[in-house]
Formats: structure tokens, sequence, C-alpha cells
């Protein structure tokens, strides 16, 4: 789906007037007929020039579009309390919100992106990117006890899953306000050591990262948690990491098990 099709795919939507208006490019519409979503960064170390670059047209173009009202990034702090610190910010001095993206300093984001997610409707919904390893392994979980990485993915829609890494996340104010409250806490985001249970029936302490501990919170609420195909990110390093790579890891990894397979009859 492209942009053009989101767009005409919101506008047709069922979703109370009082959320969205008309979507055209280009038209900056008031805060109470359309999502108000605000850009979240943590900041730790080097950023990469090219996301730098990528994420300051990504800023204006969707500002100027009308779908980012705010941008905000926390530098000096662990990654939990920078990402709280942030929600904490948006919650006391952003009333008009209604989603949060969170984007990684490391990341190249499409330029739809945020229309894209914007369309599935749910609360928590993640674009698609890789892992900084060989195999360029999915940033999503088909399982969380204990984390077992997502295999494969639809790039034509979205797919719901355990977890998701918070790269390039799209979150409803609501959910947030709504994690507060049921946990009475404002613990979003915390790196902490978790009991998991095991397939056997065993327990084993894991320490979790910040995104987990968000997601295993999702699921003690009841909230699915889903991975959008069509928004394919890169993922910085010496180079960029994306779906291209992914694939080939995927086709290799098959070259290899054949190979295997008929010498091991």
């Amino acid at each position: 789906m492209n942009a053009e099709e989101v767009r005409a795919d919101l506008e047709g939507s069922n979703v109370p007037s009082d959320q969205h208006g008309p979507i055209k490019a280009g038209v900056v519409f008031e805060s109470a007929r359309r999502p108000v979503v605000i850009f979240l960064q943590p900041l730790y170390g080097h950023v990469p020039p090219a996301a730098h670059g990528n994420q300051q047209r990504f800023v204006l173009q969707n500002t100027a579009l009308g779908w980012l009202h705010w941008n905000e990034d926390w530098l000096g702090a662990y990654v939990d309390e920078a990402r709280n610190s942030l929600v904490k910010k948006v919650l006391k001095t952003i009333p008009e919100a209604t989603h949060v993206l969170f984007v990684d300093q490391d990341m190249m984001l499409p330029m739809e992106t945020i229309e894209c997610l914007l369309s599935n409707k749910v609360d928590v919904v993640s674009g698609t990117y890789f892992g900084k390893d060989p195999d360029a392994t999915i940033v999503a979980f088909e399982s969380m006890g204990p984390t077992v990485r997502l295999q494969d993915f639809d790039t034509d829609g979205i797919i719901q899953v355990a977890g998701v890494g918070m790269g390039c996340c799209l979150i409803t104010v609501d959910l947030l306000k709504r994690m507060r409250e049921h946990f009475q806490d404002q613990l979003w985001f915390q790196c902490d050591q978790k009991k998991i249970e095991t397939d056997e029936g065993n327990s084993i302490i894991r320490t979790t990262g910040e995104d987990a501990h968000f997601c295993y919170r999702c699921r003690e609420m009841g909230v699915p948690i889903y991975l959008d195909g069509r928004v394919l990110c890169h993922h910085l390093m010496d180079g960029a990491v994306g779906y291209e790579h992914w694939k080939l890891a995927k086709e290799r990894k098959a070259l290899c098990s054949s190979g295997n397979t008929k010498s091991n009859p």
C-alpha cells in the first residue's frame, strides 16, 4: 500500500470524525480533527549522519503534512529512563497528543511511516526493521517467554506478534495512560530481570531490555502488539541493514539447509 492508498483508507474509515479529518498532502488540520503524533527519541552516543539526515527530512515533511506536531529528544540518561521521561513530558505538557512515535537514533524511516502505522488503528504497532547480526534478524518476537525471534512477516500488511523493539514504534497516548493506571506507576519502560516460564515448565531469570518490559506489560493488560510489514526501515551500523539483507540471509540459510539435507540422506 502506497501513501496515497493509505490516505484513502484513512479518509474512508469509520473512525469518529473527532479523531481525524480528510487527509490531503500539505494541509495541516486542527488537532481535534486528526491524530496528533509526537516524535520521541532517546539519544545516547553517536548519531549516524545518514540517520540524522533522514530523520530531519522525515520530521520536516511530516510536520508540513500535519502528521507530526512536536518532536522531543532526551540526552544523557539510561535508555529506559529516557523513554519514561519523554512519555511523562508528553502526558504533562501536550494534552492534545494522541500518539507517540518512538524512533531510535540509528534508524532510517520511509517518509510515509506515520500514515501507514496510523492506518492500522491499533494501540501498538511497529515498523519492520532488522538486527545488526549476520542474519539481519527481524526485530520482533513470536514468543516472549522465552523470547523467540520472528522468522517471517507480511510485506503487504500487519501481523500480530508477541513483542517488538522501540526503534520505530507508534503507541497511543490512551494506552500509556491506561498502563499508568493499571500498574500504578510511571515505568512504561524498564531494564530489569524477569522470571520466564519455559515451554518445559521450568523457570529461568532473564535480563530484559526496556522494550521487552513494555511488551510484557501489554501482554498482562491484554493489549495486542502488531508489526507492519509495509513500513520497511533501515537500521544503521557501518552500513544500512534492511529488508534486502534479511532476504539474502534467509536465502543463504535455505541453501545451507538444502545442502545439508542432500549430504545427509
